[in-house]
């Protein structure tokens, strides 16, 4: 999976999570994500890591092979 659906997937889910269907559908999260997402079950704190490490790739502060890295660790 490329890194910007991973930030895009962990998002919506957090968004999900956090603030419920209605938040999800005004930042463009799919009913049919919207269902996927609520029959899992994550450790938000990984998730909430793993969305920092990516919003630090996407801006260009980190390369993309050690973003990969370090979300590897963080749910390893």
């Amino acid at each position: 999976m490329r890194l910007h659906m991973l930030h895009k997937k962990l998002v919506g889910y957090a968004t999900i999570v956090g603030f419920g269907e209605e938040a999800a559908s005004k930042i463009g999260i799919k009913p049919s994500q919207q269902q996927h997402f609520k029959g899992l079950t994550l450790d938000l704190g990984r998730v909430y890591r793993s969305i920092s490490v990516l919003s630090r790739g996407k801006q260009g502060r980190m390369l993309p092979y050690v973003c990969a890295m370090q979300i590897a660790s963080i749910w390893s």
